[in-house]
């Protein structure tokens, strides 16, 4: 298992990204933009502003044995306290994931139940009984 926050900006991901790289003395592993994903595979695309398919879809900064990831928010999006930082954990085993989830969303909120996706076979997201935002994916 393997469990990484994430940090989350309103269209100033990228200028995080360096300066904790920079700071950090990190790699960046992956960096994907909203206009990377294909239309097919993410459809609302197709109808943004080319500023808006630059924000940071996913980007993750290796920091030796630690990992975090960085992203914008969705276009329209406001970042508020309470959606900034989200908790990923990333699982092997179908039966784990969903027992997991399971868990983690009683006497929370499910904002997107466990689901196939272009970039993992179940994700899903919820809001646990804390407040704390998961993203929960299998790989």
């Amino acid at each position: 298992m393997l469990v990484k926050p994430t940090l989350v900006f309103d269209g100033d991901a990228e200028k995080a990204l360096t300066f904790y790289s920079k700071i950090l003395n990190g790699s960046v592993e992956e960096l994907l933009r909203i206009g990377d994903v294909d239309a097919k595979d993410y459809p609302p695309v197709s109808s943004l502003k080319e500023e808006d398919k630059k924000r940071i879809m996913n980007s993750r900064l290796n920091l030796g044995k630690s990992v975090f990831n960085i992203c914008d928010t969705a276009p329209g999006v406001k970042v508020v306290a309470g959606n900034n930082i989200t908790m990923d954990i990333v699982l092997h085993d179908d039966k784990e994931i969903r027992q997991i989830f399971t868990s983690l969303s009683e006497g929370g909120k499910i904002l997107m139940p466990l689901t196939a996706t272009f970039f993992s076979p179940n994700y899903g997201i919820l809001i646990d009984k804390f407040g704390i935002c998961w993203n929960i994916m299998q790989m």
